[in-house]
C-alpha cells in the first residue's frame, strides 16, 4: 500500500507561494515561477506580471528550501516529483503544476530499449482561492490535494436566494477591486476605489500599505453575506479568506477556522458623480 505523505506537507507549498508573492513588484498581477529543488544547482527562476511590463523577480531562499523539504517527503511517500510550476493572480487564482521523475529506459536483450517506464503521476494542484458565486450566500472553494490526500475546511451550505440586483453586483464588483488592489500594494487604485470624503479607516488603510507595503494579509473575497441599500447608500457584509504573510496573522487565520475560516468586513459605500459606487468606511465584524 502506497504511503500518503505526512499531514503538513501541503503547507510547505503554500509558504513558498507566501513568500514568492512578498517579493513581486507593487502592483503585480501574476506571479509565475518554476523550480527543480533536486537539480544541481537547484532551478528557481521567477517572474512577475504588471500592468506594464513582465519582469524577473529575485526568489527568496525559503522558497526552494520548503519546495526540497516537499520533494524529498513526495519520494519518500512514493510520489516523487522533479520540477513543480506555481502561477499566482493578484484575484486569489493559483494553480501548483508537479512534472513527474522520468526514469532512465531500459535495454532489452537485444539491445534495443525496452520502453521508458514513468510513474503514472501528474497532479495537479488548483486552489480556487477568490470563486465568486452570484446568487449564493457562500462560495464552495475547489482544492486538489498535491502529494497527499487533503480536506478542504468546512464550507456553510449554499442555499437558493434571489439574483442580485444592478446595484449589488456593482457593489461587489467594488469591493472585490479593493481587495485585488490591497493584494498587489496598489495604493492609487485603493484611492481612486475611495469616496471624496471617506471616514477615518480607509484612508488609515491606504496609508498603512502605503508605508509598511504590506499589513500580512492577502485577502481572497468569497461573497457578499448581506446587502442593504438606502438612497445613495448601500452596505454590504461580505465574507473572504485570508492568507496570512505573518505569524501574527497565522494565529488569527488558524483560530477563525474554528469557525468555519471566514473573515467578515462591513463596507459602506455612496454614489458619486456619475453613478458609480465608492468606498466610503470599512469595519471588521466584531
Amino acid at each position: 500500500m502506497q504511503q500518503g505523505v505526512p499531514v503538513g506537507d501541503r503547507e510547505l507549498v503554500e509558504e513558498a507561494i507566501v513568500l514568492l508573492c512578498t517579493a513581486a513588484p507593487t502592483g503585480w498581477r501574476v506571479v509565475h515561477g518554476e523550480f527543480e529543488p533536486s537539480h544541481r544547482p537547484p532551478v528557481a527562476v521567477a517572474q512577475a506580471v504588471t500592468d506594464s511590463a513582465r519582469q524577473s523577480i529575485s526568489v527568496p531562499a525559503g522558497v526552494i528550501d520548503s519546495l526540497a523539504e516537499h520533494q524529498r517527503r513526495a519520494a519518500e511517500a512514493g510520489v516523487p516529483w522533479r520540477r513543480l510550476t506555481i502561477e499566482c493572480h493578484s484575484d486569489g487564482r493559483l494553480s501548483v503544476r508537479a512534472d513527474p521523475v522520468e526514469t532512465a529506459p531500459e535495454v532489452g536483450s537485444g539491445g534495443r530499449a525496452a520502453g521508458t517506464r514513468r510513474p503514472m503521476w501528474l497532479r495537479w494542484l488548483r486552489w480556487v482561492l477568490a470563486a465568486v458565486t452570484v446568487g449564493a450566500l457562500i462560495a464552495t472553494a475547489v482544492v486538489v490535494g498535491l502529494a497527499r490526500p487533503w480536506s478542504p475546511p468546512p464550507r456553510a451550505d449554499i442555499i437558493e436566494v434571489p439574483a442580485p440586483s444592478a446595484r449589488e453586483r456593482q457593489a461587489h464588483d467594488v469591493i472585490v477591486g479593493w481587495y485585488e488592489a490591497h493584494n498587489r500594494g496598489d495604493t492609487a487604485a485603493m484611492r481612486a476605489l475611495a469616496c471624496v470624503d471617506p471616514k477615518p479607516n480607509v484612508p488609515q488603510w491606504i496609508t498603512f500599505i502605503e508605508r509598511d507595503g504590506s499589513d500580512g494579509k492577502l485577502y481572497f473575497p468569497d461573497a457578499i453575506a448581506e446587502f442593504r441599500e438606502q438612497g445613495s447608500q448601500v452596505w454590504v457584509r461580505f465574507a473572504s479568506r485570508i492568507r496570512p504573510l505573518t505569524d501574527a496573522v497565522r494565529a488569527e487565520v488558524d483560530d477563525a477556522q474554528r469557525t468555519g475560516g471566514f473573515f467578515k468586513q462591513v463596507f459602506s459605500l455612496e454614489e458619486q458623480e456619475g453613478g458609480v459606487l465608492k468606498i466610503c468606511n470599512v469595519e471588521k465584524e466584531s
